[in-house]
Formats: structure tokens, C-alpha cells, sequence
């Protein structure tokens, strides 16, 4: 992919990773199995379990590739539990003020 190389892919696979528990992108087809692959080194880099899918081929050829963070270490699981809850807050929040 012309905007993607490996290094800046594998960076922003971990970076989505390691702060909100999830990467998603939209490529064409021809690379997802690329994507996928990087996104499965990453989470043995980082010690994780994770679980990469798929979308169907959309009609202009693209598909959505999600890297989804399984398991981690109790820090990191406990981060993303501490930043789900700020944003259900916010959220609601956001309703009352409607």
C-alpha cells in the first residue's frame, strides 16, 4: 500500500493497540492477508493474544481488516477498562446535556 510500509504499519497496529484495544483500516483485498500478518506479529511482540477479522469485499473492492486485543497484561486490561468507562461517562453525559 503506497501510504504504508511495514514499520509504520506494524507502529500504528501497536499504538491502536495499546490505547484503545483495537486497530481498524480499510484496504484492498490484495492486502489483507498483509495487514493481518502484521497485526499477529505485533500482539507475539507485545506478549498479547489477538484476533484479526474480516469484512466482506465491498463493491468498490476494499475490505475493513479489525485487530481486536484479547488478552493482555492486567495493567494494560485494567487501562482500557478505566478508558471505556470515561467514555460511557462522557457519553451519558452528552445525552443529559440534550
Amino acid at each position: 500500500m503506497a501510504e504504508y510500509d511495514e514499520t509504520r504499519l506494524a507502529s500504528d497496529i501497536e499504538d491502536g493497540l495499546r490505547e484503545i484495544g483495537s486497530f481498524d483500516m480499510t484496504c484492498p483485498e490484495e492486502y489483507v492477508d498483509w495487514v493481518r500478518s502484521i497485526g499477529r506479529r505485533v500482539g507475539r511482540e507485545l506478549g498479547w493474544k489477538i484476533q484479526t477479522v474480516r469484512s466482506a469485499v465491498a463493491v468498490n473492492g476494499k475490505v475493513r481488516v479489525v485487530i481486536v486485543v484479547k488478552e493482555s497484561n492486567p495493567l494494560h486490561q485494567q487501562l482500557i477498562r478505566i478508558r471505556e468507562q470515561k467514555a460511557m461517562r462522557r457519553a451519558m453525559e452528552r445525552l443529559a446535556d440534550d
